[in-house]
């Protein structure tokens, strides 16, 4: 209930009400299951998502950190493990701190390129999130042939995901 009930009032705007009742669900988990358990995470992955969305750059931190340790340490070659990567540098780019940024982004977004094959499909937005990120960084810190090089990266992206797949060749 609390998973549900948190998603529509997220979705009704509610972000702060929703954050309220996914730490409290989070608090329950962690002492019934342990901060490693899948749902444990999987509600760590709901509040890390809705404070980056509503921009609760400094709140998200921390929980992010906790979730990529968890995640490192029980599975860290996984693509999610690198979008956690991304998101914690997301979370620090939005608080200015460009330069401990910087790695987090860089690594989310190659390790998700590396394993692109493994994201399902309608994650694969995740791997322009992350491109777009080092776009936001790269201007932050001056750097317009950096921040170019990244822009056509992501526009690349976007056309690929636009045209249609190739025709399936004839036996």
């Amino acid at each position: 209930p609390h998973y549900e009930l948190g998603g529509e009032l997220d979705a009704a705007g509610q972000t702060d009400a929703a954050l309220a009742m996914w730490d409290e669900l989070l608090t329950v988990q962690k002492r019934l299951f342990g901060p490693a358990d899948a749902k444990t995470l999987a509600t760590l992955v709901l509040i890390t998502s809705a404070q980056l969305q509503a921009r609760h750059y400094a709140a998200a931190e921390p929980a992010l950190r906790e979730l990529l340790a968890a995640r490192e340490a029980s599975a860290p070659d996984i693509w999610s493990t690198f979008n956690t990567r991304s998101n914690l540098g997301a979370a620090l780019l939005g608080q200015h701190k460009f330069a401990e940024a910087e790695p987090f982004l860089v690594s989310g977004y190659e390790g998700m390129v590396a394993r692109a094959d493994q994201i399902p499909a309608a994650a694969k937005i995740r791997i322009m999130e992350a491109l777009q990120r080092l776009v936001q960084l790269s201007t932050a810190l001056g750097q317009p042939e950096k921040s170019a090089a990244c822009q056509k990266l992501l526009d690349d992206h976007r056309a690929a995901e636009k045209s249609p797949p190739p025709p399936a060749s004839q036996p």
